[in-house]
């Protein structure tokens, strides 16, 4: 009797162990879950000793009044996902260029990123309304957001953006989603700095 008893005290120890464990991990952005609330720009994508890599994204300069190409560089981490996430936020940061501005509204976050095995990548944005920003500045958004994912990688065959983990009809009242951003990926594609 007592035997058992110790049997089934070790296989409690053990299954608290694993719960702990996996929450752990969990929490610190090993596993696919990330904790609700934060979004994905204030998790580690990538870490210290990743090489960088150069992407394109497309900006507005202020200075010649029009929307360019600019190179922007991410990190190689080992996730293909994190380094098309990182894509995403150096889109919404403008490149990290000071002299160019995002084709974004100020406050727009990627709260998520998912990629399917038929090639859709689903991009999850919180994006605030902005009374400045209208049909063309939304419509130059979705289309800068989508060369930002299916002209770096070349395994997203097609791209879906969410608002706030919704399907919606529209980002910001304007632009009508499923117009661009659902055409397929025609382009050779290619792995950054190839």
């Amino acid at each position: 009797m007592k035997r058992t008893a110790y049997v089934w005290a070790a296989l409690g120890a053990l299954a608290l162990l694993g719960a702990t464990l996996w929450r752990h991990g969990r929490t610190r952005g090993i596993g696919i879950d990330r904790p609700k609330g934060v979004p994905v720009s204030e998790t580690a994508l990538w870490v210290s000793g990743d090489k960088p890599a150069t992407i394109f994204v497309r900006v507005l300069v202020p200075s010649v009044g029009e929307v360019q190409t600019l190179p922007a560089l991410i990190h190689r981490s080992q996730s293909r996902l994190d380094q098309m996430k990182q894509s995403v936020l150096a889109y919404l940061n403008a490149a990290g260029n000071p002299k160019a501005r995002s084709l974004a509204p100020k406050g727009s976050v990627l709260n998520e990123m998912y990629l399917t095995d038929a090639g859709t990548a689903a991009v999850d944005l919180s994006v605030p309304l902005d009374p400045e920003f209208g049909f063309t500045e939304e419509a130059r958004f979705v289309e800068g957001l989508n060369h930002a994912l299916l002209q770096n990688f070349q395994e997203i065959k097609r791209v879906r953006i969410l608002n706030d983990g919704r399907e919606s009809g529209t980002l910001t009242g304007h632009y009508a989603l499923g117009t661009y951003e659902n055409l397929t990926n025609t382009s050779p594609g290619k792995k950054p700095d190839e």
